[in-house]
């Protein structure tokens, strides 16, 4: 059984990761789900249809460009401080996830500002508030990708 938790193109919210100083760390529960067509109570995926739940990993099953899940329950306030994010990626063998426009990463700084319900629906497409894509793309390579202009990436790796 492979333990992978995403393909193609996820971008989990960080903007909605932290919270206030009494917040306890969040962790997801897929692992121990059901499987299901859906990503659960603490999530909003773009667009609902795409995601899914299968052997203990959260899976990315549709096509199209910035597939994103965000978290609602954490988010980010104003001021300095740390924070700390992880995930574990990988691929279901696909062609779509492999071909080479997929990538896998974190959406940092998406919607400040704005209400928790509206920040999550940022996806797909660059504007005002989008925030950075930081990501490994199918071929192994880092990635920094600015989706507040059409200035494309930031850096990438070789």
């Amino acid at each position: 059984m492979r333990r992978s938790l995403l393909i193609t193109t996820l971008a989990l919210l960080l903007a909605a990761c932290g919270g206030d100083a009494g917040d306890a760390a969040f962790a997801s529960r897929w692992r121990t789900s059901p499987d299901r067509d859906w990503a659960g109570p603490e999530f909003w995926a773009n667009r609902l249809q795409d995601w899914r739940v299968r052997e203990g990993r959260l899976e990315c099953v549709g096509g199209g460009p910035l597939r994103t899940v965000h978290l609602l329950t954490r988010r980010l306030g104003p001021g300095g401080g740390d924070f700390e994010a992880q995930v574990r990626l990988g691929s279901l063998g696909t062609a779509a996830a492999e071909s080479a426009a997929g990538g896998a990463g974190f959406l940092i700084g998406a919607g400040r500002g704005l209400d928790y319900r509206a920040a999550a629906l940022i996806h797909h497409s660059s504007g005002a508030l989008a925030g950075i894509y930081a990501g490994i793309d199918a071929g192994g390579r880092l990635f920094f990708r600015d989706l507040e202009s059409d200035a494309g990436h930031l850096a990438q790796g070789e």
